[in-house]
This record gives structure tokens, C-alpha cells and sequence, in this order.
């Protein structure tokens, strides 16, 4: 997405050249950063536990989960995204998972949302990107879930099936996060309405 976000802060100021640096890292380190004030801004997944910082919501995704034959729900050469409104842990917990290490936001959801429904899944790969682990499922080589921006259309669903989760289930709100007690400066505060305003119009 950060093509995206800095495509619609550019719209916003198309006579101006400010330079932005971005630094890309696992959440919980750019959490860190933020608090050291080594950051203005951290665009990231909610939940956020620190009372120190506050956000502003950019957009709710759906989750889909990518899935290969271990699977007990696949089904050969099914090309449509099916829909997942409840959890039979016992169809769950056969399938090969390709987990993300450590340290992301969206691996600690994953976490969270396996140990809530009490599924536990065999681990098929271990990876630090969740683009990998996506392009690896729709290889038929494990399941993993995605953010609906890293849904693929056009699957071979000789490999994989694709289920859509309910949001009652599973989803995630991506937020635009800074400290709460900063007097933010002027670009600061223009890089987040104008974002903030891109995803607005985008619904």
C-alpha cells in the first residue's frame, strides 16, 4: 500500500517537493521508534496497547484465507471465493500453516485469532514476508491468510481455493498511528488528512 498512501499525499500537493523518508520494519519496532520519537508516523494494524499513542482510521480488510489440499473444505478446481461464516476447528486443523515471523501486527492477529477459535495447525513454512507467504499459498504449497490487498482474482484453482471470512470472524483496520502528547507540524499534519481523505473517497 505505501505506493498508494504516498501517491494520494502527492495528489494532494502536486506543486510541492517535500522529501519523506520511510523506513519499512516489523511493527513492533516502528511501535519503538514511535515512542523514541525517532518517527513522526507509523501506518500499522489496530489493535495498539499504549495509551501514548493515538491514530486515525484509514480503512477496515477483510480476511481471506488461501488454502491447498490439506485443507478439508477445498474443493478441485473451484475458481470462486468462497465464504466462511463459522469455524469447524475440527476441518481446520488438518491443514499445513504458513506462518509469519514473529514481530508483525498481522501475525500476532493471526495468533490471536487461532488460539481464540483453539485451532491448532501444523506448520508447512516460516516467513518474514507475508508476500511470500501469500505467493506461496496460491502455489498450492500451504495456506496462510491475507488482507484483502493481496488478493488475487485470477488463482489456479488447481492449486488453491480461496475462502473470504466473515468480518464477525476475522478482519483488520488499518490505522495511521502518532503520539498522542506531539504537537505534530504542519506536513505531519497534512501527510495524515490527506491519506486519511484518500481512503475516505475510496470507499
Amino acid at each position: 500500500m505505501l505506493p498508494e498512501i504516498l501517491s494520494a499525499y502527492k495528489q494532494g500537493f502536486p506543486n510541492k517537493s517535500q522529501r519523506i523518508f520511510i523506513e519499512e520494519n516489523y511493527s513492533n519496532a516502528l511501535e519503538n521508534d514511535l515512542l523514541e520519537k525517532e518517527i513522526d508516523l507509523h501506518i500499522r494494524l489496530l489493535p495498539i496497547f499504549s495509551n501514548k499513542i493515538s491514530y486515525q482510521k484509514l480503512f477496515k480488510s477483510p480476511i481471506y484465507l488461501i488454502t491447498d489440499k490439506t485443507f478439508l473444505l477445498f474443493k478441485k478446481n473451484n475458481h470462486k471465493i468462497l465464504s466462511v461464516e463459522t469455524i469447524d476447528r475440527e476441518k481446520w486443523e488438518k491443514m499445513k500453516f504458513i506462518f509469519l515471523y514473529p514481530g508483525s501486527g498481522f501475525s500476532r492477529l493471526v495468533d490471536s485469532f487461532l488460539n481464540n477459535h483453539k485451532i491448532i495447525v501444523q506448520n508447512s513454512f516460516k516467513i518474514r514476508s507475508l508476500e511470500t507467504a501469500a505467493n506461496l499459498a496460491y502455489e498450492g504449497l500451504g495456506c496462510t491468510f491475507i488482507p484483502s490487498f493481496y488478493l488475487k482474482q485470477n488463482f489456479d484453482s488447481s492449486k488453491c481455493n480461496i475462502f473470504k471470512l466473515s468480518e464477525d470472524i476475522f478482519s483488520v483496520q488499518l490505522v495511521i498511528a502518532f503520539l498522542r502528547d506531539m504537537n505534530l507540524n504542519e506536513e505531519t499534519k497534512k501527510f495524515i488528512k490527506e491519506v486519511v481523505k484518500y481512503y475516505k473517497n475510496k470507499k
